[in-house]
């Protein structure tokens, strides 16, 4: 059985993950604080690793080599600019996870903006706060590097821009101002196998989200799949990437981030019969999964409380 070690542990979909992945899969959780990990997953399956730095490479492939771990998910952006260390540490450990190159010009909001643009992909205009001469309000600000929607705001005036980058902290040429789509926000799991073939795209209709995706539900829209064909055609990336896109009125799609991992509504993609991890580590060209109906997400939390000491 194919040992899978996934990171992030603590995040709002390893629960979902555990129940879609651990039937078919040895499948183990790890996280900076192994305590977050939902309580669902068994406690031989959850690790504890250093946070995303220096010691992160080490960590996971110590880690990897006694679980006997055949490929790594990375859910943490902070992870993925450790990549190149931990391959020289552990060569043969498999990652899902783009091409280096893709994620480094992904993780940079700007330079991703600039590649989508220059392939012809719509996009909002984007710069950074060192030339706010001529913005148009309201715009929506945020930095050029970080996840999670941090940071994320819609900004109506300069006034409101200079406060941003006060509160910020940030240098001017670390945020950034984008041109405000209006529309219906999309969430796109793409997974190619190992030579970029594409295998699978499971678009997921945003309804909620606070942070993260809390109310979802996976539609084939026609617009937006072919939108996401064309630019993995552009781009032509192996393995698993998240396109968050909208889509105006007029049913033009265009894309305002990359995030070049797996997402939070990952499980939805498996739910509906998409798997990654096969599409990955099958022969390439020979993947091609019948997808199932539509499907539905809803969020909540699960508070645990553990009473302690004598009655």
């Amino acid at each position: 059985m194919t040992t899978l070690l996934i990171t992030g542990g603590g995040g709002a979909g390893s629960e979902a993950l555990w129940r879609y992945l651990s039937p078919k899969y040895d499948l183990h959780f790890a996280d900076a604080d192994s305590s977050s990990i939902p309580p669902v997953v068994p406690d031989g399956h959850r690790h504890g690793i250093p946070l995303a730095g220096p010691d992160w490479a080490e960590g996971i492939s110590s880690l990897s080599r006694s679980l006997g771990v055949d490929l790594l998910i990375p859910t943490v952006d902070e992870e993925l600019y450790e990549l190149p260390q931990l391959g020289h540490r552990s060569p043969h450990l498999g990652i899902l996870s783009p091409p280096q190159e893709f994620i480094e010009s992904h993780l940079d909001k700007l330079r991703s903006n600039e590649v989508l643009i220059n392939h012809g992909l719509g996009a909002p205009k984007t710069r950074t706060f060192e030339d706010l001469e001529g913005v148009t309000f309201p715009l929506l600000v945020k930095p050029r590097q970080g996840r999670g929607s941090r940071g994320v705001q819609v900004l109506e005036s300069y006034e409101e821009c200079e406060a941003y980058r006060t509160l910020a902290k940030l240098d001017s040429h670390q945020i950034l101002a984008q041109e405000l789509l209006k529309g219906q926000e999309w969430t796109v799991c793409v997974s190619a196998d190992g030579k970029g073939n594409l295998c699978g795209i499971v678009p997921v209709k945003v309804e909620s989200k606070r942070g993260i995706t809390m109310k979802a539900k996976v539609e084939y829209s026609p617009e937006v799949i072919a939108y996401c064909r064309n630019l993995h055609d552009q781009l032509r990336p192996y393995g698993c990437y998240n396109v968050q896109a909208i889509q105006t009125r007029n049913g033009t799609v265009g894309t305002f981030e990359i995030n070049p991992r797996v997402s939070t509504t990952f499980c939805m993609a498996l739910a509906v019969g998409l798997d990654p991890i096969k599409a990955l580590l099958s022969e390439p060209g020979s993947y091609a999964p019948a997808l199932k109906q539509e499907c539905s997400l809803s969020r909540s939390w699960h508070n645990q409380i553990t009473l302690e000491g004598n009655s």
